[in-house]
């Protein structure tokens, strides 16, 4: 009986080890960041902090989406892209073994998850895919690739049935590390949508 106990003992360690060793991918926490951090704040759930006192309430805040407060160093060396998706801008960061996520909330374009990381063929079908399990739906009628961006939207409603847009940007073929990112906001009430939609 005490061996059978030793080996039990043995295999939970290895089951919590192996469990402990799994990082998620880059692809998966832009989408889990799209569908959580940056869907909270569109839909007002969560409110980022502001105010001249707001800096601890901010820092938890972004603590609180599983970032660290502020990007690297060399986030503004990724070239004037980068620099523009995160000026004046509430910054949050996570580096993962694939690829650096940085979180920008204000400025322009509301909130973004941006992606840092070397070119991978099945990078934006797997964020594409971790979306749609996140409750977003694809419009093909909105995909398009202009120059070295491609497109892919996705619409999700909230309970009332507001609906939100979140724009998959991949950049096609450039330089450095800026391989893709997301925008989400709440679509206007005057905007007329696809049919079906």
């Amino acid at each position: 009986m005490p061996g059978k106990l030793v080996i039990a003992i043995g295999a939970m360690l290895l089951a919590a080890n192996g469990a402990a060793a799994q990082v998620p991918t880059a692809a998966a926490t832009v989408a889990e960041l799209s569908n959580s951090a940056c869907y909270a704040l569109a839909s007002g759930a969560v409110a980022m902090p502001a105010g001249p006192d707001a800096l601890d309430r901010t820092i938890k805040t972004v603590e609180s989406f599983g970032l660290s407060f502020g990007v690297p160093n060399d986030a503004t060396a990724q070239g004037p892209a980068v620099t523009t998706l995160i000026s004046r801008a509430t910054l949050g960061s996570k580096t993962l073994p694939d690829g650096q996520i940085l979180f920008a909330d204000g400025g322009a374009a509301g909130c973004r998850i941006i992606l840092l990381a070397d070119p991978r063929p099945d990078l934006t079908d797997a964020v594409a895919a971790g979306l749609a399990a996140g409750g977003w739906r694809a419009i093909p009628e909105m995909t398009a690739t202009r120059g070295t961006i491609e497109r892919r939207a996705f619409l999700r409603r909230d309970k009332a049935g507001t609906p939100y847009l979140l724009n998959l940007m991949t950049v096609i073929g450039q330089p450095g590390r800026l391989r893709l990112f997301t925008t989400v906001a709440r679509i206007p009430p005057n905007v007329t949508l696809p049919a079906g939609y």
